[in-house]
This record gives structure tokens, C-alpha cells and sequence, in this order.
């Protein structure tokens, strides 16, 4: 039942952020787990990197969907309204 469940939830989350987002981010998993390989305890320096490191993964993956989401002519409400207050990039900026 609650793999069921688990499922439905990730279809419904790949849905709504498509599936480029998802094979983002799965294609940015190992770099992050570099990362947390890289952390050692009392070492600031590779706590630092690591941080750096999975911080661009995750930035990176979030940039390339907003930028996806400006190319697109049917978003979500939120996503549109997000645009609209020029939160994310819309489809206007995208075009000048």
C-alpha cells in the first residue's frame, strides 16, 4: 500500500516539474554524492567544497526548468504567477 502511495507521489511530482527536471537532477546524484563523500570530520575546507559542490548541482538543475517553464505556453498557476511577479524568468524576458 504504501509503495502505491510513494509512486503516485512521484508520478504527481514528475508531472508537475516534467521529466527533464527529474533526469536533471538524477544526472547531478553522483556529483552530489562526491560531495558528501568529500566531507571529513574536522575539516572545514572539504565541508566547504562539498557544500559548493552540491549547491551548483542543485542551482544548476533549478535553472535549467525555470528556463524550460519560459519556453512554455501552458504552466501551472503558480509557476505563471511567479513569472508574472517577476520572480523566475517569463516568457517576455525571455524573448529580448
Amino acid at each position: 500500500m504504501n509503495e502505491n502511495r510513494l509512486n503516485r507521489v512521484i508520478a504527481s511530482v514528475a508531472g508537475c516539474l516534467g521529466a527533464d527536471f527529474v533526469s536533471g537532477f538524477l544526472m547531478a546524484l553522483p556529483f552530489q554524492f562526491i560531495a558528501l563523500y568529500l566531507i571529513e570530520p574536522g575539516h572545514t575546507f572539504a565541508l566547504f567544497i562539498a557544500c559548493l559542490f552540491a549547491s551548483q548541482c542543485i542551482c544548476g538543475v533549478l535553472t535549467n526548468q525555470i528556463h524550460k517553464w519560459s519556453h512554455q505556453d501552458q504552466v501551472s498557476s503558480l509557476i505563471r504567477t511567479l513569472q508574472i511577479s517577476g520572480v523566475i524568468l517569463s516568457p517576455k524576458k525571455q524573448e529580448t
